[in-house]
């Protein structure tokens, strides 16, 4: 959105923040799982158990890019370098964990909440990565565009973002 307002695109006044994400550690679903508290304690290598971690490929995908930097956050990286299984995106990365292919995921909480195969263990705090921001803009003043922007940041949308697991 930076770059596409620098360039002169976005009507002046309305390019905002949207709705707001966060990463979510998953598991397959199975009896007795026990979430995970996730902070510089949790011992992910062991929760591994020898395999692998799915997350988007953090060469291409947003996704993958801040699962990496949660990870990096915690000092996991490197331990882990060998051990992640990165996907095409996020979606991917998700099947791999909802056909029990990995133990874990990191993916967002939206694309988690999605499924009815996986089940959240945590959230990662947010300081362990950038925020991950949706943000709208205007590139042409038609009533139209300016209803829907103005739609996408009222209160009465709000509950509809939440639905999806969105924050605002």
């Amino acid at each position: 959105a930076a770059y596409i307002d620098s360039l002169g695109f976005i009507e002046k006044g309305y390019l905002g923040e949207i709705a707001r994400n966060k990463l979510a550690l998953v598991a397959p679903i199975v009896e007795n799982q026990k979430s995970a508290i996730i902070d510089s304690n949790m011992d992910l290598m062991a929760l591994l158990a020898g395999e692998r971690l799915s997350l988007g490929d953090p060469a291409h995908v947003p996704a993958g890019q801040f699962a990496v930097e949660a990870l990096k956050y915690f000092g996991w990286q490197e331990v882990l370098e060998n051990q992640i299984l990165p996907a095409k995106d996020v979606r991917a990365a998700l099947m791999v964990v909802e056909m029990g292919e990995v133990p874990l995921g990191i993916v967002y909480v939206t694309d988690a909440l999605k499924s009815e195969k996986v089940q959240i263990l945590n959230v990662f705090p947010e300081k362990a990565h950038k925020p991950i921001v949706y943000v709208a803009g205007i590139c042409r003043l038609s009533p139209a565009c300016r209803e829907f922007y103005a739609y996408l940041n009222a209160a009465e949308a709000y509950p509809v973002w939440e639905k999806y697991g969105f924050e605002k």
